[in-house]
């Protein structure tokens, strides 16, 4: 979901748009330069799982469980998912990356254009071609698992919540350097 990082030579979404960008996110692949880690991200720590939603490296799931049936079987995962309206929030403006004479800038997106703007949170997904890259580079064999193996690995995860990390109160200070108020 979202913009991704510019990779790759699709230009639908600039052909559809006019918005010059690439959608694609190639995962680790530009940073290694190895072709074979083409839509491998990295694996956060597990530590505090259950709490650190949303969950998929471009936050594409609002539950755990989501996220854990994804991973089940990812091919049917990514065909069927669509983004939710309302799932990212909207902005209040949007600027987009200008060629400014010589330097690189920033200006806001024309109001009138907001709405091809905010397409490319669903582009991918709305792409046959682009879906099919995707799930021709996974891994993964389809794994079936019954309710209550899901729900096990779920009890799992959540295991592995700090306690201390579910009332985090404590940790809110008195005042601070500003002198801002503290919200409760």
């Amino acid at each position: 979901i979202g913009p991704g990082k510019g990779d790759g030579t699709d230009d639908s979404y600039f052909q559809a748009t006019g918005y010059p960008v690439r959608l694609e996110d190639f995962g680790r692949a530009p940073i290694s330069g190895d072709p074979a880690d083409r839509y491998r991200f990295r694996t956060p720590s597990l530590r505090d799982v259950a709490l650190t939603g949303p969950w998929g490296h471009a936050g594409a799931f609002d539950t755990l469980e989501a996220a854990v049936r994804h991973h089940l079987d990812p091919v049917s995962s990514v065909e069927a998912y669509r983004l939710a309206e309302g799932h990212l929030p909207r902005l209040a403006a949007v600027e987009q990356p200008m060629a400014i004479g010589a330097r690189f800038g920033h200006e806001p997106v024309n109001p009138a254009r907001r709405s091809d703007h905010a397409r490319r949170d669903g582009w991918l997904q709305s792409q046959p071609a682009m879906r099919a890259r995707l799930s021709a580079a996974n891994e993964r064999q389809a794994t079936p698992l019954s309710d209550a193996s899901v729900a096990e690995i779920l009890a799992f995860l959540d295991a592995l919540t700090d306690p201390r990390s579910r009332e985090m109160m404590h940790l809110i200070p008195e005042r601070v350097p500003s002198g801002l108020p503290v919200a409760d």
